[in-house]
């Protein structure tokens, strides 16, 4: 037994671990402890800091769909109902009106590309 004892400590090591080897483990132990609970300090504010945004994200919708309803109300007090829509409207005419605007670019420097190479 006191041989296989032996032979057991010379490849894989003492049964017991040294002091030094001891304060070592413990030392990094402690080092490492310390970072698990700074990174759970940070965890725990980031989740609240979620929390927070995520009502006020909320409340900033419920206040959105309040501000369509009083401007659609406040625009038919006025008499200029659908000025809103007409508005989106023109936003995405403009917008399409780019997109044609483009194209006939491309076509354009297309023809030109062309006649160069008839000339």
């Amino acid at each position: 037994m006191a041989e296989k004892e032996n032979e057991y400590a010379r490849t894989k090591g003492g049964k017991y671990m040294k002091r030094d080897d001891f304060r070592q483990y413990a030392a990094n132990l402690r080092g490492k402890n310390t970072q698990y609970k700074q990174m759970k300090k940070v965890l725990s504010e980031i989740k609240s800091e979620v929390t927070v945004l995520n009502r006020t994200k909320k409340i900033l919708q419920n206040r959105a769909e309040d501000l369509g309803e009083f401007m659609k109300n406040l625009e038919k007090s006025k008499g200029i109902s659908g000025y809103s829509n007409i508005e989106d409207q023109i936003q995405g005419v403009s917008n399409q009106k780019e997109i044609l605007d483009n194209q006939k670019d491309q076509t354009l420097q297309e023809i030109t590309e062309t006649v160069r190479q008839i000339e």
